[in-house]
């Protein structure tokens, strides 16, 4: 799908709030990122259209966010699903969260440490979820848990559902055996011991578990 269909189909209420809603910015954004060989990070769109792409190909109508930051990807999204969640560890950045989507009662904002929190969320879910994994420690107003990025424990707690849920990781750059990431061979062992139906992809700096 191109640029100019993605924004025409999806993003009417899902464009970054800094754009103001004009799909032409978007577009010139997304051009350029291409243009420029694809650096990373990869532009925010690239990120939402992959999240918008696994929620029409698996057919889901739950978000679950691990990493809330400034909201931006749950403001994005909030007018695609049903239901979100999206799990902050900064008390300060989870207060701001709480009053920016005060209004939107489909948006839900968690406190803690995603990898404790997703041990009571995943099991109330009956119908599979997609997640966006992006709860890591990243300097300035972020917080930091036991570990600087809880994402073996967050799979650990998803693939112990019954549940074919569909994940997406993000900064895949990162993951190369330092500072608490698993390097991406680890990675792809784990999900093959743990869900072997699962295949593991990684494309734009994303790494992306499904069925």
């Amino acid at each position: 799908m191109n640029i100019k269909n993605f924004i025409k189909l999806f993003l009417p209420e899902t464009v970054l709030f800094y754009y103001r809603n004009k799909p032409s910015v978007l577009e010139k954004a997304y051009t350029d990122w291409i243009n420029a060989g694809k650096p990373v990070p990869p532009h925010h769109i690239v990120k939402q259209k992959a999240i918008l792409e696994y929620k029409e190909k698996f057919n889901l109508d739950t978000l679950v966010e691990t990493g809330t930051f400034r909201g931006d990807m749950m403001y994005c999204m909030k007018g695609e699903f049903k239901k979100l969640y999206s799990i902050e560890l900064a008390e300060g950045l989870y207060k701001k969260a709480k009053k920016r989507f005060k209004k939107y009662p489909n948006v839900n904002i968690l406190f803690g440490d995603s990898g404790e929190v997703l041990k009571s969320l995943v099991p109330s879910f009956q119908l599979p979820v997609l997640f966006w994994l992006d709860g890591h420690y990243s300097g300035t107003v972020t917080a930091k848990g036991n570990v600087e990025t809880p994402i073996l424990m967050e799979l650990e707690t998803i693939f112990k559902s019954n549940i074919d849920h569909t994940i997406l990781v993000d900064d895949a750059i990162l993951f190369n055996g330092t500072r608490d990431y698993p390097t991406m061979e680890v990675l792809k062992n784990y999900v093959a011991k743990n869900k072997p139906q699962y295949k593991v992809k990684v494309e734009n700096d994303l790494i992306r578990i499904s069925k």
